[in-house]
């Protein structure tokens, strides 16, 4: 007869061993749950098992999944306006609080989340549970929980096992969050080139506005969209386009209709933001100058407001808003799309203004340097006219491009007439050759080093990031950086620091990444060469670059110039 203590250690090697074959095995979360639930109930540990997932921030539920001697039922929150099930307050038994295996009492069928009917009413038809936090490094991602009926007294376990087994299934959970995450910014990614196309198509407002409520809110389902215009010659501006998510605007409040000056306290904050700013309305309202359509706002529930600028060439036309209430919020995935979708917006609604009448006026009446005249692209083909199109629409912003083409594509071309038509085209173009230079001198290419730091360091040098400060920096061939300094690449997009090597100081960095490539990065991904997170970082504004075989009507032009060219260097001109 086995002891107590005996029983817990081979159950706990048995489901150490379940969740380490599910991991390799496992094609979702769903499906690792169900192969360490199954194991987890024969040896009888429990009566029922269920797992909360949480989203990013660690404040909703977004998945739950339960399984008992039956069966196995899942559930998403996803699709809720917030994008997943709010469980904050003492109703929620302090679910992402746990630091460790904790034993309760069922929780009593009352309140929003346990009574009948509610999401998690399961939790009480069991006498006791047994809860395991999951954690990815110190963020909680999900509980496990085991339910036990009256055979059940988890308080009587030596419960160190089960830290290790919570251990293990937060690294296996990971690893599937990560394909997951993946699998999901590949849809919204999708879904970003759909709404680029449809708005190509647009003619009038009411395009416009189809187009919103079709592709648009497809990649933003929840949130009341505004769209305001700024009239540069009043220095006011309005709504432009309202898309509410909610019958919570009766008749469009004339506040919401009225005309504000530029300068009101809010608004030309986003103005002369170059990235989607996410604003608290709590800490809103207690600036100084508040507008009325805030204070309106706020009243009705928004408590949060992300917004990006819209810029065509060096004009800003207006901004495009999110408005979220308590239940809703974007997530670091969608904030990038907004940026993306922003700068396909801003040429659309140049387009719709133009028949309309209304002439976009750049701020002192300087007119920006077209595409066409910067770039030194030759041809007029559907093709090419397409290419100065997408660097209108992206040059005005600061997200990240990667551009895609085989070599004499003319990549350096476009990312120098991308820069020339920014807003930083007064700071430097920063250009490297990633295939150029020896494994062992980029990182100090890129970030510099210190004096000393290594054999042939004789004095510090300034590395590229820190040249292009405020300007572009132009990564040419990024598909040939081996993986370590991927890794480092990475971690300056996302925090927008660098250190020198050999360096102790953090150097915050203002700059925009152009890359460039004529690999198909996919393949490399799969092949394991590069990096999918960096991917899914570059990848921001795509842009493909035709062949000249693609468009053979371009040749007598670019015979002509380089007859002109050529000859006027021989002087026979």
């Amino acid at each position: 007869m086995f002891t107590l203590l005996q029983q817990q250690h081979m159950a706990h090697t048995r489901i150490l061993d379940v969740i380490s074959q599910s991991a390799n095995n496992a094609t979702s979360i769903e499906s690792l749950f169900r192969a360490v639930a199954r194991q987890l109930l024969s040896i009888q540990v429990a009566d029922a098992i269920s797992l909360l997932i949480y989203d990013e921030d660690g404040v909703r539920v977004t998945e739950l999944m339960v399984a008992d001697s039956r069966n196995c039922k899942r559930t998403s929150f996803r699709e809720l306006p917030a994008g997943g099930l709010s469980i904050s307050g003492e109703e929620a038994a302090g679910l992402t609080a746990l630091v460790g295996p904790s034993v309760t009492m069922a929780p009593e069928s009352r309140g929003r989340l346990y009574k009948v009917d509610a999401p998690l009413y399961f939790f009480t038809l069991y006498r006791q549970q047994l809860q395991l936090p999951l954690f990815d490094k110190k963020l909680p991602i999900g509980t496990l929980t085991l339910h036990g009926g009256p055979g059940h007294r988890y308080s009587g376990w030596d419960l160190s096992p089960f830290v290790v087994v919570a251990g293990h299934l937060s690294m296996a959970m990971r690893l599937q969050a990560a394909g997951e995450e993946r699998r999901r910014m590949e849809e919204e990614r999708k879904r970003l080139l759909a709404l680029g196309g449809a708005l190509t198509t647009v003619k009038d407002k009411k395009g416009l506005t189809d187009i919103m409520h079709g592709p648009f809110r497809r990649l933003f389902p929840s949130g009341d969209i505004f769209i305001c215009i700024t009239n540069q010659e009043k220095q006011t501006h309005s709504v432009f386009l309202f898309l509410p998510e909610k019958d919570r605007w009766p008749g469009h409040s004339s506040i919401l209709a009225a005309d504000y000056p530029i300068d009101d306290g809010f608004y030309k904050q986003m103005l002369v933001a170059q990235n989607v700013r996410v604003f608290n309305m709590e800490e809103l309202i207690r600036q100084r100058r508040v507008p009325a359509y805030i204070r309106y706002l706020f009243d009705n529930g928004i408590r949060e407001i992300a917004g990006v600028a819209l810029r065509s060439a060096q004009a800003t036309i207006g901004a495009l808003f999110v408005l979220c209430d308590r239940h809703q919020r974007l997530v670091a995935r969608q904030t990038i799309s907004l940026q993306a979708a922003s700068i396909h917006l801003s040429m659309t609604i140049v387009n719709v203004l133009a028949r309309e009448g209304v002439s976009v006026r750049v701020p002192g009446g300087a007119a920006g340097t077209t595409p066409e005249a910067a770039s030194g692209m030759i041809g007029s083909s559907p093709a090419m006219k397409n290419v100065r199109l997408l660097i209108s629409r992206a040059a005005p912003s600061d997200s990240t491009i990667l551009i895609l083409g085989e070599t004499g594509t003319g990549k350096e071309l476009v990312a120098k007439a991308i820069h020339e038509n920014s807003t930083r085209r007064h700071h430097p173009m920063v250009k490297v050759n990633c295939a150029a230079l020896p494994a062992s001198l980029i990182e100090s290419e890129l970030f510099g080093h210190e004096k000393g730091s290594f054999t042939d360091a004789i004095d510090r040098k300034i590395g590229k990031f820190e040249m292009a400060d405020k300007g572009t920096l132009f990564l040419d061939e990024v598909g040939e950086l081996p993986l370590d300094l991927q890794v480092k690449l990475l971690r300056v997009l996302q925090e927008k620091e660098i250190e020198r090597v050999g360096g102790k100081t953090v150097i915050p960095t203002d700059v925009r990444i152009i890359a460039a490539t004529n690999r198909c990065l996919r393949k490399e991904m799969q092949a394991g060469r590069f990096r999918s997170d960096l991917y899914y970082r570059l990848n921001v504004l795509p842009l493909l670059l035709p062949p000249l075989r693609e468009r053979k009507e371009d040749i007598p032009a670019l015979a002509a110039y380089f007859w002109i060219n050529t000859s006027a260097r021989r002087g026979e001109m």
